[in-house]
């Protein structure tokens, strides 16, 4: 059988039987010979269709001839009577008919080539055999169609991996970037803590400066009235106030510098 359940006709298990095929190959011949053959030596296109037959009924016997006896003579006389035919079992109806009229011992009952191809069983088979190359022409077609998806699959596969490994290398950078906006947020925090607290100390250095103005004009409103009541004792009150004053002065000096270092 080929890969397809295609027959192979080839010498069957009567080989076994000869020591030396080349030798015996005419006794070996005379056991697929017809009766008429064998009886008159008229071979026909009739006995080529004995011959079929007895070949077909071989393979389903598992190698063993249908009129096989002990020796060939006795196959060949198995042939000649019509007697001793093997006939499997597993073959039936129309199909067991067709064979047994193919290896009918008179030649005239025996169906032609045409009448075989034309008969229904074969026209059976015929339609089998074209079904089972068209299953495999579509099986074929579908294999073809299936490997051709995959390719596409796989190169839609290899489209999204790369596409995936963009997105990486985005999201890499994305976090490299929000790393650096992080540290950048928490300097800026830190400036404005820092501006914060030179904020809290130039107000209180403010309200200082103002508390010193407002001691000022009091002074010098006081300076006036004694200057009224008393000129020595007011410039005595003065110098001391000049005093009070130039030390208020040098302290806010110090401040207004300390302010600027800062």
């Amino acid at each position: 059988m080929d890969k397809v359940g295609n027959a192979k006709i080839g010498i069957f298990n009567l080989s076994k039987k000869f020591s030396n095929i080349k030798q015996d190959l005419k006794a070996w011949a005379s056991a697929y010979q017809p009766p008429e053959v064998h009886d008159q030596n008229k071979p026909s296109d009739k006995s080529d269709i004995w011959i079929l037959g007895i070949m077909i009924l071989e393979m389903f016997l598992e190698g063993s001839h249908p009129f096989e006896g002990r020796t060939i003579d006795d196959t060949v006389s198995n042939i000649k009577a019509g007697e001793n035919l093997q006939f499997p079992d597993c073959i039936q109806g129309e199909f067991k008919e067709m064979l047994t009229s193919m290896i009918n011992t008179d030649p005239t009952k025996r169906p032609s080539v045409e009448q075989l191809l034309n008969s229904e069983l074969m026209q059976i088979l015929s339609n089998i055999e074209s079904s089972n190359e068209l299953h495999e022409k579509q099986a074929e077609e579908k294999t073809h169609e299936t490997e051709t998806i995959v390719q596409l699959l796989e190169a839609k596969v290899r489209v999204a991996e790369e596409k995936l490994w963009a997105s990486d290398e985005k999201i890499i950078i994305a976090e490299e970037k929000a790393k650096v906006a992080e540290q950048r947020a928490k300097k800026a925090e830190l400036l404005v803590r820092q501006g914060t607290k030179i904020q809290e100390s130039a107000n209180q250095k403010l309200k200082a400066l103002q508390l010193l103005n407002s001691l000022c004009k009091n002074i010098a409103q006081q300076l006036i009235v004694s200057i009224k009541k008393d000129e020595k004792e007011a410039m005595k009150i003065i110098q001391n106030q000049e005093n009070s004053l130039q030390l208020l002065r040098n302290a806010f000096k110090d401040e207004k510098e300390d302010i600027g270092d800062e």
